[in-house]
């Protein structure tokens, strides 16, 4: 078996074993969690989320204030250091996703958060919402709670038109702020 470098895990996921990356988790107060939808292959690859071209958000979350920049494009040790960790609904290098692969992901996100009970979670897109909550919500923080009183904030797609874009970053930006 190869070393496995950054936050790479070798996990069992639908009966395969797959190099995955592990979720992060600050070792202080959870103030948020950033759920994707699953890792790209190239980050996986890197050993650290969000890489390539697929940083775009993370910058979007810094600006609104969720954590500091990066130049180097390795979020998590600024996330950290923040109090916000990483999860993901599926947990495997994603191509195409299979409704099996949202059905194994979906109790296993519910129990991690449950489990973390984070102030803040932050959706990278509309499956992990229904995931936790068995409906679709439009981008920005939504009307509903988890359980444990925390907000929910889903990212809007990276082509949503600049204008439209800045007011949903304004909702997370001032919940932040409060």
């Amino acid at each position: 078996m190869r070393e496995l470098i950054g936050f790479q895990a070798s996990i069992e996921w639908l009966g395969e074993r797959v190099l995955s990356l592990r979720d992060v988790w600050p070792e202080g107060r959870l103030r948020a969690v950033v759920v994707g939808l699953g890792q790209s292959p190239l980050s996986v690859e890197a050993g650290h989320r969000y890489q390539g071209g697929q940083d775009v958000n993370m910058r979007r979350l810094a600006r609104a204030g969720l954590f500091a920049e990066t130049d180097g494009g390795i979020w998590e040790p600024t996330a950290l250091d923040a109090g916000v960790g990483f999860t993901d609904l599926v947990r495997r290098p994603i191509g195409p996703v299979s409704m099996a692969d949202l059905r194994h992901g979906a109790p296993l996100l519910r129990a991690t958060l449950a489990a973390r009970e984070p102030d803040l979670t932050i959706c990278m897109s509309k499956e992990p919402a229904v995931a936790i909550f068995g409906e679709e919500y439009p981008p920005g923080v939504l009307p509903v709670r988890t359980a444990w009183g925390g907000h929910i904030f889903r990212m809007p797609l990276v082509n949503l038109p600049a204008g439209r874009m800045a007011a949903v970053m304004q909702q997370l930006g001032a919940l932040l702020a409060s």
